[in-house]
């Protein structure tokens, strides 16, 4: 059973409450293995978790729902929080100067050499040329790159994107309940805004509570690839 049948299976058996026990002796398949895909469908929001004495009960969300919707987006907000909390607790600096891209008219003149063996002799010839003739050289902006300093902060910031994907899954879900006639128009404009305040709100607090390091990390999401995976209506 790949990955794709599992969350199917998962996904066809939480119509109602169920515990993770009972849920993985209708799924079948390796017991930690399907934890492990549940937990994350939870932290997705696929599914919504609750806690009954000691035993933790998951449900299928209804996004059409109004009720759900809220509380999904409200836990993706205190994830991201979560997040935040985490940042600042790290040691500072978050990013290290590494160096910086030169953009010339012309030509362009790059910081460093690129991987193609041609690039890096041009860019290397570029580079010389520049240091002998700057002044012939007009300077259109100067770009400093910055690289994290420590692995466990690419893991918070690897972490805080995982969930921006989430939100940003939350648009399109609502996009297509308007195409369908699911929701009504209006309901999906405030959804979708709903979940653009959620993400400005994180991003201006991000940026207050890492003031000195939020060059960086504005770089480091610039260049990341927001993935919006498969989804489920």
């Amino acid at each position: 059973m790949n990955e794709k049948e599992l969350e199917d299976r998962i996904w066809n058996n939480t119509q109602t409450w169920i515990n993770f026990t009972k849920l993985h002796a209708k799924v079948h398949g390796d017991k930690q293995t399907c934890f492990r895909k549940t937990n994350s469908m939870i932290e997705t929001s696929q599914l919504i978790s609750k806690e009954e004495g000691n035993e933790k009960l998951v449900k299928r969300t209804n996004f059409d729902n109004t009720t759900e919707f809220e509380f999904v987006v409200e836990f993706q907000e205190n994830m991201l929080k979560e997040c935040r909390l985490a940042l600042t607790t790290v040691k500072k600096p978050l990013f290290l100067f590494d160096y910086t891209v030169i953009h010339t008219e012309p030509p362009l003149i790059v910081g460093r050499p690129l991987d193609n063996q041609a690039d890096k002799k041009e860019s290397k010839k570029r580079i010389k040329d520049y240091n002998k003739n700057s002044k012939k050289y007009k300077i259109v902006e100067e770009i400093k790159i910055w690289k994290i300093r420590h692995w466990t902060i690419k893991s918070h910031l690897e972490r805080m994107l995982f969930y921006t994907n989430a939100l940003l899954l939350f648009i399109s879900r609502a996009n297509m309940h308007r195409t369908l006639g699911i929701i009504t128009k209006s309901e999906s404009k405030r959804r979708i805004e709903k979940v653009e305040k959620v993400l400005d709100n994180h991003f201006k607090k991000l940026e207050i509570e890492t003031l000195d390091d939020y060059a960086g990390i504005r770089q480091w999401f610039y260049f990341h690839i927001y993935s919006i995976e498969n989804f489920k209506i």
